[in-house]
């Protein structure tokens, strides 16, 4: 910008702006717009694709855990009518429609037992989170028994992360 106007006691003088000022540049950098939406994108990125993770891994949770009752219950008939004896073969039936089961057969844990009635089955049932690989009881009965199964599967988180 340059004064040159007769008569001014700074005719002639150029007066030059100093950019590198703190003041000028924080000036500067307050009008300047552009990369604004980036900036902004980059403070919400983090917490957005979280949030998106975490809808997709409790959606897989629930189908997860649909599949679980529904195969529980056809397996548990299996055992009802007599067709399934050993664990092995109550695995591999429970496994066999249920993909969304990853490591099936690993992940999967057992407990079956029977009692002479469902009052009896009821107090002799451990709690859920009780059976793991340590408990492998499986005790299908006789005719005429009431038979408890419990199924539990290790689920590995997909986005450990969150």
């Amino acid at each position: 910008m340059s004064f040159s106007e007769p008569g001014k006691a700074n005719a002639g003088m150029t007066l030059i702006r100093n950019r590198t000022s703190p003041v000028g540049g924080l000036r500067l950098f307050r009008r300047d717009a552009a990369g604004g939406t980036a900036v902004e994108f980059a403070l919400l990125a983090a917490p957005l694709f979280a949030l998106i993770a975490a809808t997709l891994e409790m959606g897989i949770m629930l189908a997860t855990e649909f599949t679980l009752q529904n195969r529980a219950q056809d397996a548990g008939r299996l055992i009802r009518t007599g067709q399934v004896t050993q664990q092995s073969a109550f695995v591999t039936a429970f496994c066999a429609n249920a993909p969304l089961l990853r490591n099936c057969s690993e992940n999967l844990h057992v407990y079956v037992a029977n009692q002479a009635n469902f009052s009896l089955l009821k107090t002799s049932l451990p709690s859920s989170e009780n059976v793991g690989p340590q408990t492998g009881a499986f005790a299908t009965g006789a005719a005429g028994q009431a038979v408890g199964v419990i199924v539990t599967y290790d689920w590995n988180f997909i986005f450990p992360v969150l």
